[in-house]
């Protein structure tokens, strides 16, 4: 009996009909994979170096730690590192960049509304930041990315998308917010 219920199955996943293995199964697609079979729900996002940058874990983790070491308050500190390797919950934080972040102000100056990227290319750059920054943010096409500060203030600067972005781990950062012309730079000594 269980050898015709297979054949009828297989004949029935070349025509791509519905089938029901038994009374207690819902109807799923014939060679259809059952859910929860699989790739693993809670795999690492960073575990896989990035190949796109030259930047190690280490790295990463690096910037990512002192950023939050330096410029978030301890509210906000303690919930970005609880959350920052997971996928599920780092879209909590990097959403609230948008909006009322947990940042330490009193590091922070504003950069005058009407500035543009090169502008505030150039004041990072007076502060010392390199040519690479790693990006914070909820665009998730630049978030935990590696970039030149070129090209990544480019993509920020007026695009209505929270984003932090550290140039040097721990002693200077920029951060745009969702607001049209709320751009500032932190810097620690």
């Amino acid at each position: 009996m269980r050898a015709l219920k297979s054949g009828l199955c297989e004949q029935a996943a070349q025509v791509g009909v519905l089938v029901q293995e038994s009374r207690r199964t819902p109807l799923r697609r014939a060679g259809a994979r059952l859910r929860g079979v699989g790739k693993p729900r809670n795999v690492r996002r960073n575990a896989v170096p990035n190949r796109k940058t030259n930047m190690s874990n280490l790295d990463r983790d690096q910037h990512e730690l002192e950023l939050a070491r330096a410029f978030l308050t301890p509210g906000g500190r303690d919930r970005f590192l609880a959350v920052r390797s997971r996928d599920d919950r780092r879209g909590k934080f990097t959403g609230s960049l948008a909006h009322s972040p947990k940042l330490n102000w009193r590091f922070g100056a504003r950069v005058p509304p009407n500035a543009f990227a090169p502008d505030i290319a150039k004041l990072l750059r007076a502060r010392g930041a390199p040519e690479t920054c790693w990006a914070v943010s909820e665009w998730k096409l630049l978030d935990g990315r590696e970039m030149s500060l070129d090209e990544a203030l480019q993509q920020v600067v007026g695009s209505g998308m929270g984003t932090l972005l550290s140039c040097i781990p721990g002693r200077l950062a920029y951060y745009e917010s969702e607001e049209p012309g709320e751009r500032w730079i932190f810097q620690r000594s």
